[in-house]
């Protein structure tokens, strides 16, 4: 049973636990190995000092019975070793352990009601001592639980105490009083060596995972603070290049350095200097929404919303942009009429707006970004934004949904941004109970779509017409 040092760093006590139990078992049978091994020799051994002292065909009977239960102990441990269990069935493998061993010790304990009687003192002593040996031996091999313990213990020295008792006289009392000492010496001993066994193994894994833990929590210190310098390369870049426009154009005007036509260049120049403005304000807001988020402190104000008029805004404010971009922004309108959610509608713009543009900056000149929705089964509602774009690797994929992470870096990434709208979308969609997947690969385009729980949903969309494909190809409006 092959037990891992450790799973994912992520051990509960319930998995270690199992884990324990599973590594116990497995102990159990790394220890039956050498036993098993020693059997044919244990059991020439018995026949030849029985030999003669007892009937042969009776002696021979049980030999045949303690070679059936070899060749069985063979046969389990050649499927353990060559086809280990998983860890999920060690309590199977615990159980066959369990039984293979009671009817092992039992057999080597019928020694004493099958011949104890009919033995002379020599012979007495022999089978009392062998019993004795083994049952001794077997305390490591039993330590797995504290039921093995306690029965194949008893039953092993209950055959022989009770045939001393039985046969009567001093010498066989002698061995019934030593025997019952014994049998309940061997029960603590027992005990206590599984105890102890339990803890090595327990505390084994203990640190394996504590040192899994602590190097997963490295490596995650690590990359976030990979990310966060990055983060800090990429956005200085995004907040430098807004306030050189705003201290540019406001130098000029304050200089009276504005040409030939004064009016109209304050004007422009105004204009100019409220866009960067206007830029700087939105990521300053991405930020706070982000770390409010991160901090649980961002709260829902809820209201019916509909959907449709929070299509048509978001298109009619990415018209320009997209129209400046060569890129074709288009709604499904028909699949939006009539749906009503439960939701905040400035976030629920700003979750539009963010998938929106984050595919129109993705998505190359002459490309089509789609926005279409549909009816979930469960009564929920999907949202899809489906773009003509590059597309992303899986593992593009995954970095570009960690906060303060950009694809690419700030010397060769194609298009500006600071990392944060996407992280920032998936926060959002989970306030509301829903949860946003990205499905994209190289030369195939990006989906984005926002699962709406069916708690959300007031009325649903129009007819359901909504997959990949239709997105690109189905009935759309130009913005």
């Amino acid at each position: 049973m092959a037990v891992p040092a450790a799973a994912n760093g992520e051990d509960d006590l319930a998995v270690l636990k199992k884990r324990t139990d599973a590594e116990m078992v497995a102990l159990a049978w790394r220890t039956n190995t050498t036993s098993t091994i020693m059997v044919p020799g244990i059991l020439a051994t018995i026949l030849l000092v029985l030999h003669g002292r007892v009937p042969h065909t009776d002696l021979w009977i049980w030999a045949g019975v303690m070679t059936a239960i070899l060749i069985v102990r063979f046969t389990l441990l050649y499927r353990w070793k060559f086809h280990r269990p998983g860890l999920d069935q060690y309590v199977r493998w615990r159980w066959i352990y369990f039984f293979a061993m009671l009817v092992s010790m039992a057999t080597y304990g019928s020694l004493a009601p099958l011949f104890l009687a009919r033995l002379d003192p020599a012979g007495q002593a022999f089978v009392i001592c062998l019993i004795v040996g083994l049952i001794g031996a077997a305390v490591s091999q039993l330590a797995m639980s504290k039921l093995a313990v306690f029965v194949i213990h008893s039953v092993t020295m209950v055959e022989m105490i009770g045939t001393c008792l039985w046969i009567g006289g001093e010498v066989m009392l002698g061995f019934f009083a030593l025997g019952a000492a014994y049998w309940v010496y061997l029960i603590k001993v027992s005990l206590e060596h599984h105890k102890t066994q339990k803890e090595a193994v327990w505390l084994r894994f203990e640190r394996a995972a504590l040192a899994d833990n602590l190097r997963i929590a490295r490596d995650a210190a690590e990359l976030a603070n990979e990310a966060k310098s990055t983060f800090l390369a990429n956005v200085s870049h995004e907040l430098r290049t807004p306030l050189n426009a705003i201290l540019g154009f406001s130098e000029m005007i304050k200089l009276g350095i504005l040409g030939h036509e004064p009016a109209v260049r304050q004007t422009q120049y105004a204009g100019f200097i409220h866009d960067s403005g206007r830029h700087l304000l939105d990521l300053i807001n991405d930020l706070l929404d982000l770390s409010k988020a991160e901090a649980g402190r961002l709260t829902l104000h809820e209201e019916e919303v509909d959907l449709g008029a929070v299509v048509e805004d978001c298109i009619r404010l990415l018209s320009p942009a997209a129209d400046q971009a060569g890129v074709t922004i288009a709604a499904r309108h028909d699949d939006f009429e009539g749906a009503t959610l439960r939701a905040d509608d400035r976030k629920l713009r700003q979750i539009l707006l963010n998938l929106l543009s984050n595919a129109m900056k993705f998505t190359p000149q002459g490309g089509r970004v789609t926005l279409a929705a549909d009816n979930a089964p469960d009564g929920g509602l999907t949202l899809s934004v489906v773009d003509t774009g590059a597309g992303m690797t899986a593992d593009e994929l995954e970095q570009a949904m960690l906060p303060f992470v950009q694809v690419g870096d700030a010397h060769n990434r194609q298009v500006p941004g600071t990392g944060l709208g996407l992280p920032l979308t998936k926060q959002l969609v989970e306030l509301h109970g829903g949860r946003l997947e990205m499905d994209s690969a190289p030369g195939r385009g990006t989906t984005a779509t926002v699962h709406v729980p069916k708690e959300r949903v007031a009325s649903g969309v129009g007819p359901a017409r909504t997959n990949a494909a239709d997105a690109r190809r189905g009935a759309s409006v130009r913005a």
